[in-house]
């Protein structure tokens, strides 16, 4: 009897326990936010993940009413910035501008972080075309005529990436294992640095954004083989996508970039800033600024968003796997 009597009580302390974070959680989300929030993006100002974090910022601070400043934390291939959000407190004061390469970065630069399972997924603010494309010396005017080109002259071709280990690297590893081609990753420290070689052609392909592509294309410069997508661009329907080519799984790795917070971050916080951040993917000020950034406005749900991940992640692991991705 007595030690019922004690298992009971320890039971009523626990439940205590558990009802008291339980109350100081509710109590902190309806409270939430009274002081400024940091978007954390894993690289320095004026790349991609900036460019949308900073279009979003101004929107989540004025719809939260509070100061949201965007935090720059470079180093590592974004694994930095990654890791301090993991180890930041789950209270929706710290969020992350994170994309696709995170996931690239993952499986290839190892850091003990599996960012499906590490974070929580608020909503995907953008997806990102990724095009090939090829300089106007190569003799091939689609994507059919390339790879023809590519198999006749093997270990002779070249393609650029702005750093090994990358979603973009991972994307023309996976290219070569569906197509069979035999083409050298050249890895440069900025893609300014790609499209100069490609127009010189010391290397014969790229995987750029149709932002960076267009006016290459007016001038006559470059020619766009393909979009690594499930549907042609609606602003470029003459572009074939990789679906219909049945390059299967390219669509899995884009250039999308999305919100996070850390783990265990509560409920009711995830939900107001995913409501705030689909609302800004659908502002039409906004989509036309994404647009002419080179990418595709989303808003997806919590949910929506973490089967995405979870399926990039299974195809980017599977290609760095096969392909046998190494950083050096």
């Amino acid at each position: 009897m007595g030690q019922h009597t004690m298992s009971r009580r320890r039971f009523l302390a626990a439940s205590g326990g558990v009802a008291a974070v339980a109350l100081t959680r509710s109590a902190s989300s309806q409270s939430y936010p009274n002081r400024p929030i940091r978007l954390v993006v894993g690289n320095s100002a004026g790349g991609s993940n900036d460019y949308v974090a900073r279009l979003l910022s101004p929107v989540l601070s004025e719809q939260l009413g509070q100061s949201v400043v965007v935090d720059n934390k470079p180093g590592a291939a974004g694994n930095i910035g990654l890791e301090h959000v993991v180890k930041s407190a789950p209270d929706g004061y710290t969020l992350y501008m994170g994309g696709s390469n995170m996931l690239a970065s993952a499986h290839t630069r190892p850091i003990g972080i599996n960012p499906v399972e590490d974070l929580e997924h608020i909503s995907m603010f953008n997806d990102g075309w990724m095009v090939y494309s090829t300089n106007t010396i190569v003799p091939a005017t689609n994507i059919t005529e390339f790879i023809a080109y590519a198999k006749k002259n093997p270990g002779k071709l070249n393609y650029g990436t702005p750093g090994a280990g990358g979603n973009i690297h991972v994307s023309g590893e996976l290219f070569k294992l569906r197509t069979g081609v035999d083409i050298t990753p050249i890895h440069y420290k900025a893609m300014g640095n790609v499209y100069a070689d490609l127009l010189s052609n010391q290397i014969q392909m790229s995987i750029q954004t149709f932002a960076t592509l267009e006016a290459q294309v007016k001038a006559g410069k470059q020619r766009a083989l393909f979009v690594a997508a499930k549907a042609r661009s609606p602003g470029h329907p003459d572009v074939p996508c990789s679906a219909e080519l049945g390059i299967k799984d390219l669509e899995y790795i884009t250039n999308w970039f999305g919100v996070h917070a850390p783990k265990g971050t509560p409920a009711p916080i995830l939900d107001r800033i995913n409501t705030i951040v689909v609302a800004a993917a659908r502002d039409p000020a906004i989509r036309e600024k994404l647009v002419s950034g080179g990418f595709v406005p989303a808003g997806t749900t919590r949910e929506e968003f973490k089967a995405r991940i979870a399926q990039d992640y299974k195809v980017i692991g599977e290609t760095v796997k096969a392909a046998n991705v190494k950083v050096e």
